[in-house]
């Protein structure tokens, strides 16, 4: 992948002239999942450049560039999908590739190339608020929540909001215990990535210099370098800590969880979040 030396602080002067949004691209690209969509969107794309005929028969419907929610059955014509999957009391969708692989990472069509670092402002959008999903695309109650959407994350939430499907033909009250759970630690989560105080969910601000330490952690760990290597190149101001029953290596275990956070879902938090 395109990253910086991580040792080097300078090569990652480039981050300076980014965005929000940018610095959200930094952290997803990074990630096992976006890579796989973009290398799935990208299949996609060459095959229908290579298409023969005109440009509006790559738009047509014709299956070639569709993503079928659920997923028709190879050589099943559309009407046929539609009748099956009617009579099996659901509701046929789909979506034209570039939209679909982007709307899972809350990007602006086209997918951009994880090879190469962030280089233009609309890479991701702040979380728009999500669309109510249909029965095919929800697990369990929470929409957006990384734990349970089946693609990661495919609706996403409002920084500071959250929204929740409640099923009504069973007991509420244990739905209400695993709202609780969930909704807190997320609000902890989002809080402690400054996104906000708990009184005061305007506030939405983080650390360019925290940032940049969490990309430089992850590219680390990338190449295979061990805790303690990372900790004596990027926390070599900190002390031994023996005293207090754990070291610098402790921290840098902290700073990878933080940082795959940011990769997995978190990202988003970035993307709305002013950066000082």
């Amino acid at each position: 992948m395109g990253t910086p030396s991580w040792t080097d602080n300078n090569c990652y002067d480039y981050l300076d002239g980014l965005d929000a949004p940018g610095w959200a691209f930094e952290f997803l690209r990074r990630g096992t999942t976006y890579r796989q969509a973009y290398t799935e969107w990208h299949a996609i794309q060459q095959r229908l450049l290579s298409r023969p005929g005109p440009v509006w028969l790559r738009t047509s419907s014709d299956p070639l560039g569709w993503i079928f929610e659920p997923p028709r059955a190879e050589n099943e014509s559309i009407p046929a999908w539609q009748l099956r999957v009617r009579a099996d009391g659901l509701e046929p969708r789909r979506t034209w590739y570039s939209d679909h692989f982007a709307s899972r990472f809350c990007m602006t069509p086209p997918l951009l190339d994880p090879e190469r670092p962030a280089d233009r402002a609309m890479a991701v959008r702040p979380g728009d608020f999500p669309l109510v999903p249909d029965a095919i695309t929800i697990k369990g109650y929470f929409i957006g929540d990384d734990s349970t959407s089946p693609f990661e994350p495919s609706f996403g939430q409002c920084i500071g909001f959250a929204t929740i499907i409640f099923d009504l033909r069973k007991s509420l009250a244990p739905q209400f215990t695993v709202a609780r759970t969930v909704l807190r630690a997320r609000q902890a989560r989002e809080a402690q990535g400054q996104c906000y105080a708990v009184e005061n969910t305007k506030n939405m601000k983080l650390r360019r210099d925290r940032l940049r330490l969490l990309l430089r952690v992850l590219d680390a760990k990338a190449t295979g370098a061990k805790h303690g290597a990372i900790a004596a190149v990027l926390l070599s101001h900190k002390k031994d800590g023996a005293a207090y029953g754990y070291g610098p290596t402790k921290d840098v275990h902290d700073l990878l969880k933080s940082a795959r956070k940011y990769v997995k879902s978190d990202y988003r938090v970035i993307a709305g979040a002013t950066l000082y």
